[in-house]
């Protein structure tokens, strides 16, 4: 014959593990939430704007159009994703729509050496960069990575 206490033993168990679980999935499916999508425009005036106010695992939604900027990406921007409409729809025409031009004021996109490989910057052009290269150390009007993995 089993005591009274041996039942609420077995169910104390079942309760606990019953428990841990719902709590595993509350706290999956909560940081699974923390990222997030902006848009430029939109949620942003600039590319620069939303890489200035980003955390790290959002992803930055770029719509077609002309942005004269050059870009700075530094150590907050690990783990995001920077991207035009195409890679979310496939469509290749996107890339040419979505342009960031540098304006011959300097490098366009420089990934500072804190920026690793798990941002993921796709589907743009580069227009317009420029880059002095007196001392011919091989810098990049375009995209610059410094020290970067």
């Amino acid at each position: 014959m089993e005591s009274v206490t041996g039942k609420y033993d077995l169910k104390m168990r079942f309760s606990m593990r019953r428990i841990i679980k719902n709590a595993a999935i509350v706290l999956m499916s909560t940081c699974l939430g923390l990222a997030s999508t902006a848009h430029v425009p939109g949620d942003y005036t600039t590319i620069q704007q939303a890489l200035n106010n980003f955390i790290w695992q959002d992803t930055l939604l770029v719509a077609p159009g002309v942005y004269v900027e050059n870009l700075r990406l530094t150590s907050n921007n690990r783990n995001l994703v920077i991207c035009s409409w195409f890679t979310t729809t496939g469509d290749t025409s996107y890339i040419s729509q979505t342009i960031i031009d540098g304006d011959s004021s300097g490098t366009v996109v420089v990934f500072s050496w804190d920026v690793d490989s798990t941002t993921v910057f796709a589907g743009f052009t580069i227009t317009n960069g420029f880059y002095d290269d007196p001392a011919g150390d091989g810098s990049a009007g375009g995209i610059l990575c410094v020290g970067g993995t």
